[in-house]
Parts: C-alpha cells; structure tokens; sequence
C-alpha cells in the first residue's frame, strides 16, 4: 500500500538522521551529511506523493500500522497539581 510504503521511507530517513545527529554530537563525523540525507529523501515530499497521500486517505484507507499518540502534556495551565483532571476541587 501506498501508506505502508511511505511509512517505511519515513522510518528509514529519520533512523538515518538520527544516526547522523549521533555521528556528530559524539565527534565521530568531521563533516554533517544532513544535507545529503534530506537530498536522498526528497521524493517524500514532492507534491506529487503528497497528494497520493491525500487521495488514499481521504478515500478512507487503513494504515494497517500503529497509530502515533500525542504525549501526555501534563496538567492543563494553570492547574499546577493537576487537580482538574483528578477531579478534585
């Protein structure tokens, strides 16, 4: 499927920049290849693939993968004991 596939290609270039990001912060890489990388990859955002994406998805497809969740944020502002969301007060 599209959607599988794209998700793929995803994975596959935040791993590389990740790795990236490490080679550089642990002064392993005399050189960034971020750029490089993003170059590789650049078909991910080509209008073209992001329309594709919008014509599957809006025609309703199923990922058939896991769903990305929000993180938890804390209590809302304000409320510094998160009494709110405990129901107190």
């Amino acid at each position: 499927m599209i959607l599988d596939s794209l998700r793929l290609e995803i994975e596959s270039f935040l791993r590389e920049l990740e790795e990236e990001e490490y080679q550089q912060r642990a002064g392993l890489s005399a050189r960034s290849q971020v750029a490089r990388i993003y170059d590789r990859y650049e078909r991910l955002w080509q209008p073209t693939r992001v329309e594709q994406v919008r014509t599957v998805t809006a025609a309703g497809a199923s990922t058939h993968g896991p769903r990305l969740r929000r993180p938890h944020r804390g209590p809302p502002a304000g409320d510094p004991g998160g009494s709110a969301q405990r129901g107190v007060g």
